[in-house]
């Protein structure tokens, strides 16, 4: 596996803070660790809070999901990967990942949907899918409402998460994913694999 990638360190003045802080919020466990490795943080005066999950985002009945997948000309098998379209979204890998994925039989029907809008220097994220040979397999959605995404999931196989910084545990980050059982696949696992 690849090892962890470190958060960037506080400016002073956040240090300042955190040095003062009674109890201290992460939104993760990785974020947790950083502040005990990285800055010196009493892990006991630590909490891990994650996100919470909005009614909104609970699973529509199957005429919604029917009627939103229409909407939106969703593929019948699909990955499905949220969230603009920039460098921090690591879509190049995702991008070889899914050249790795149609190179095997059982991911072979396999398709992505991407839902969101073109963000900065997004020029080379886009290239990465003609570059990696992968048009074919690609769906860019631009932006997709919020009452829409949990109909967009229903039917996929798993969503993705290739961003080049660590962050949140991506079940809890995704709302709309928070009701249904998936798995963690990162990119570089899929590229390993």
């Amino acid at each position: 596996m690849r090892p962890r990638q470190p958060a960037p360190l506080p400016d002073p003045r956040g240090a300042r803070a955190l040095a003062r802080a009674d109890r201290v919020l992460a939104i993760s466990e990785n974020t947790r660790l950083d502040l005990v490795q990285r800055l010196g943080v009493e892990p006991e005066r630590i909490d891990v809070v994650y996100g919470g999950v909005d009614e909104r985002f609970a699973p529509p009945g199957l005429p919604v999901a029917r009627a939103v997948r229409e909407r939106y000309r969703l593929p019948a098998v699909f990955a499905l990967a949220v969230g603009t379209i920039e460098p921090r979204k690591n879509l190049p890998t995702l991008m070889r990942a899914m050249r790795a994925l149609s190179e095997r039989k059982a991911t072979a029907d396999l398709r992505l949907v991407v839902a969101g809008r073109k963000g900065w220097l997004c020029e080379e994220s886009l290239r990465s899918i003609t570059d990696c040979g992968v048009d074919d397999r690609v769906s860019l959605l631009d932006y997709v409402r919020d009452e829409d995404l949990p109909g967009c999931t229903p039917p996929h196989r798993c969503s993705s998460f290739p961003r080049s910084t660590r962050g949140l545990d991506c079940h809890r980050s995704r709302p709309w994913l928070a009701a249904r059982p998936w798995s963690r696949l990162t990119a570089h696992q899929c590229l390993k694999w």
